[in-house]
């Protein structure tokens, strides 16, 4: 696998999110459109190919978890709803950022081994 970039992953957990940054990954930007009778839909999403020796880092709740491409320092304050509510705001002015849609562990046993992520 050609390891392309590196990216933070924002678990979600009890009370907030937490951070967790994968140093080698493969990044790929996904472009679409679909057209329909309501009109023309885009919609950008990403592939996100990690290897097993950082599975441990990935996502793990597809439709909450978040992902952002490179080193990202944001801190989600999990004191209360409140504050990561307004951390959630925040946080959404400042960085693009994908939320994971599936997870797929390809865990074969040879040298292809890698963890998919999906997001949108």
């Amino acid at each position: 696998m050609i390891l392309t970039s590196d990216c933070t992953v924002f678990r979600s957990c009890e009370k907030g999110f937490e951070s967790l940054y994968i140093p080698s990954c493969h990044w790929v930007e996904n472009d679409s459109a679909a057209v329909s009778k309501t009109g023309k839909t885009d919609s950008d999403g990403v592939s996100v190919y990690v290897p097993p020796i950082y599975q441990d880092r990935c996502p793990e709740n597809p439709g909450a978890d978040m992902i952002v491409k490179g080193r990202c320092d944001f801190v989600f304050d999990n004191t209360d709803e409140k504050t990561v509510s307004e951390c959630m705001r925040e946080f959404r002015k400042q960085y693009r950022f994908f939320t994971v849609t599936a997870v797929e562990r390809k865990l074969y046993g040879v040298g292809a081994d890698h963890i998919k992520v999906v997001a949108v």
